[in-house]
């Protein structure tokens, strides 16, 4: 082929042919190596491959219609676009091997929290009843409570969700198909857990008379000291445990021998978090926001959505994961952020509590943040389903799901570091990822 109309090669020039020249730096990209993170990203075409002067547009004279040899040559413009390969802030930390129940498979993992003193992260694996460890650099995992099969015993759990690590390294489990939470001291390799809130269903006579308890924990049901579907817990440094009755749309305080409700007007409450300053921040799934309740009584403020469902970053869909912040300052002055896990948005929001401003976190497209190319029209990733009306279809694009989206997540954990970098449960992705700051 000639060269390019209008291009006389030099002496020291090589004349190129923008489709060649295009060829060239796609094969280029192939064999392109990644950086770390923060690095710059570049690309090298061969030498001897010079690109043409840059123009507006590049044109083709085109062959006459038949029958037309006296008409002027046709033009067609065509816009030639080289740019570097996307990198994105993004990593997968856990799972992504399909869903299943082999060591390094999720399936519907819920919560996440890691251990920054050491790098472990510890997954709920809500589907095949059990709580996963992952170490960095290892190959290995390993399943620190609970197992494939569901069951009562404390040795079992059956549809773990929310969890949390206390800084002595025992880990509270929301067990929520046994209607109870259970410790685990992990670090002290407890191969059984301890009953922390829930009641064993008591056994009565035909004469209602009290003839033992159940053998197996726990009977979910109102009262005080039972649970029903709890599916968020947390662990402030007095060792309370609050906790998200889910199934009784309440949040329950449990102090020692002594068990307040905390909140009784939600709706499937999903998540909790309780602040230095006597504070619990509760996600009220049901009611799509995130109320605040002060522990000393009284009614809750909303801080988050509770403007009805949608896609705009000022609404919340089914919020079932929460983050309260206080590292951030402004002018000096310290701030409080409030993340929030938008999970019917595929997303995670932060909110800026003193003045209720809104900015995207990780996920959705609301904002087409730069590291999102390209950002799906009308600002929500919402993968199809080979059959619309069952929830229940699997992600066709599991097999290599974009790591820049979610699909419906729900648990998170934020580092305390200065650098907010996101971990969160992508559950129907079946896979944690890391979203970095």
């Amino acid at each position: 082929m000639g060269p390019h109309p209008g291009t006389e090669p030099g002496d020291d020039e090589v004349a190129a042919d923008p489709d060649a020249l295009l060829q060239d730096l796609l094969e280029s990209l192939s064999q392109a190596k990644y950086p770390k993170h923060g690095e710059e990203l570049t690309y090298h075409t061969p030498s001897a491959a010079r690109l043409p002067e840059a123009r507006e547009e590049d044109t083709r004279e085109i062959a006459h219609p038949a029958g037309d040899e006296d008409s002027e040559p046709l033009r067609k413009p065509r816009k030639l676009s080289l740019q570097k390969k996307t990198v994105y802030p993004i990593d997968l930390l856990a799972g992504g091997w399909h869903q299943g129940n082999a060591d390094q498979q999720l399936s519907r993992p819920y919560d996440v929290v890691r251990d920054e003193a050491t790098g472990a992260t510890y997954v709920s694996d809500m589907m095949n009843h059990r709580i996963q460890k992952w170490m960095p650099g290892s190959q290995v995992v390993e399943t620190v409570a609970g197992g494939l099969i569901a069951g009562g015993g404390l040795d079992q759990l059956r549809f773990p969700r929310g969890i949390f690590l206390d800084t002595s390294g025992r880990l509270f489990v929301a067990d929520s198909g046994n209607n109870r939470i259970v410790r685990w001291d992990i670090a002290a390799g407890a191969s059984t857990g301890v009953l922390i809130a829930g009641e064993l269903g008591v056994l009565y006579d035909r004469q209602g008379q009290i003839r033992g308890y159940e053998s197996t924990c726990c009977r979910g049901g109102p009262g005080l000291y039972q649970l029903r579907d709890p599916h968020g817990v947390f662990v402030n440094l007095a060792g309370e445990v609050f906790i998200a009755d889910t199934g009784n749309n309440r949040v329950q305080r449990v102090s020692g021998l002594v068990t307040t409700t905390i909140a009784g007007d939600l709706v499937r409450p999903e998540a909790v978090f309780a602040t230095t300053d006597s504070f619990v921040y509760v996600a009220d799934t049901g009611q799509h926001r995130v109320v605040k309740y002060a522990l000393a009584g009284g009614a809750g403020t909303v801080v988050a959505g509770g403007n009805g469902i949608g896609t705009t970053l000022d609404k919340t869909t089914s919020p079932t994961g929460i983050h309260v912040d206080d590292s951030e300052q402004v002018g000096g002055v310290p701030i409080r952020n409030i993340y929030v896990v938008d999970t019917d948005n595929n997303r995670v929001a932060k909110i800026r509590e003193d003045d209720g401003s809104v900015s995207l976190a990780a996920g959705g497209c609301l904002e087409s943040p730069s590291y999102i190319d390209p950002c799906i029209e009308g600002g929500i990733h919402d993968p199809p389903r080979p059959h619309p009306d069952d929830e229940e279809a699997l992600n066709p694009s599991y097999d290599n799901p974009p790591i820049y989206h979610f699909w419906g997540p729900s648990g998170l954990h934020i580092n305390s570091g200065i650098n907010k970098n996101i971990t969160v449960a992508d559950t129907l992705n079946h896979r944690v990822m890391v979203w970095y700051a």
